[in-house]
């Protein structure tokens, strides 16, 4: 019996240190992909830029980047395969970014690529370019490879700045809703550097309005909670800019005479940052905040009644009006929307200093 155990630890050694260099083998013959740009190519097809990094001799990361035509999407890969000395694999992107002529003509078949694909992290981060890919990707210089720069530059306007919570699968499942419409980050090349510019508004799967990411805030708290916000105004008499915002935000459909309302109730409380008027602000708080109150509004009504002129719902106005209407007709919605009452109610708290809570 002892012989027998002897024999079975020796054999399993044998078989680790056989096989003690097969995973570096294997990583040594793959090149991850960590940003993929996709544009609109001649003759119906489809032009991937993809970027792999990789570690030169000196230690320091350096990004290939490929370029390929096909009228598929996996066609591209497999193309872009013959130029790359190892094997590229989808499994690291971090960023798929899509050009804005190519994100009007509909994006639905481009998600669904990546959704398929198991090795593809649906938390990657989905882009609009205003202009070609291609040429984007090949002006960005970071130290840190073009897929981790692209995904923190993201990650930290959705933390600290105006960027609503998106990733693929909200993306797709915005995409697929019946009551909703999608909107992405749009990035565009300030100076030397990649900038987030815009939002992209979609109707169904195809681009079709933006605003600027300064005019962001007003969407991102009518559209979500927000935890550490942003928001600055001007008056005649000063400027003022809020930050550390913290609000909470419902959408409430009624019924009066007859007819469908919406009222958008958020409660807000920040902190002044910057001050340009009278310097005893604690003495106007008040003032401030309820002149805080009527910009806000505005600027939400003005955003919304721009959406119900495009015919788009990014709030999803739609399925809260649904979820507590039990007569809800799609198809009446859809002919009463542009009309539609929508009502913005904001309670503003500020405080002259202090930190977030």
């Amino acid at each position: 019996m002892a012989v027998k155990h002897t024999i079975f630890i020796i054999f399993i050694l044998i078989s680790l240190v056989a096989n003690f260099d097969l995973p570096k083998k294997v990583i040594d013959e793959i090149h991850f992909i960590t940003a993929v740009g996709y544009d609109q190519a001649e003759k119906d097809s489809i032009r991937s830029t993809i970027v792999t990094p990789i570690f030169t001799k000196e230690g320091e990361l350096e990004d290939l980047q490929y370029t390929d035509t096909s009228s598929t999407v996996y066609g591209t890969l497999v193309k872009l395969n013959t130029q790359s000395s190892e094997q590229l694999l989808n499994g690291k992107i971090e960023v798929a970014l899509y050009s804005k002529e190519l994100a009007a003509q509909g994006l639905d078949d481009y998600v669904d690529y990546l959704l398929r694909d198991p090795s593809v992290d649906a938390n990657l981060f989905p882009v609009v370019v205003d202009g070609q890919t291609s040429n984007f990707l090949q002006q960005i210089k970071s130290k840190k490879g073009i897929g981790i720069y692209l995904k923190d530059l993201l990650e930290h306007n959705i933390r600290h700045g105006n960027l609503p919570t998106i990733n693929l699968k909200q993306f797709d499942s915005a995409l697929q809703s019946k009551t909703m419409d999608a909107f992405l980050p749009m990035l565009d090349m300030k100076k030397d550097d990649a900038a987030l510019q815009k939002l992209a508004f979609f109707d169904e799967d195809q681009f079709t309005d933006s605003i600027p990411i300064k005019k962001a805030a007003v969407f991102r708290m009518l559209f979500e909670n927000v935890e550490d916000g942003q928001y600055g105004f001007e008056k005649e008499a000063y400027k003022v800019s809020i930050q550390n915002i913290e609000s909470v935000r419902n959408i409430i459909p009624v019924k009066k005479n007859g007819r469908t309302e919406v009222a958008i109730n958020i409660q807000l409380r920040g902190v002044i940052r910057e001050y340009t008027g009278n310097k005893q602000v604690i003495s106007r708080l008040r003032k401030l905040e309820k002149d805080m109150q009527k910009d806000f509004g505005k600027k939400a009504e003005t955003l919304i009644k721009r959406f119900q002129k495009k015919g788009i719902d990014p709030l999803n106005i739609e399925g809260h009006v649904k979820a507590r209407n039990r007569s809800y007709d799609p198809k009446q919605f859809e002919k009463v929307y542009p009309e539609l009452p929508v009502s913005v109610n904001v309670d503003v708290s500020l405080k002259e200093t202090g930190t977030k809570r």
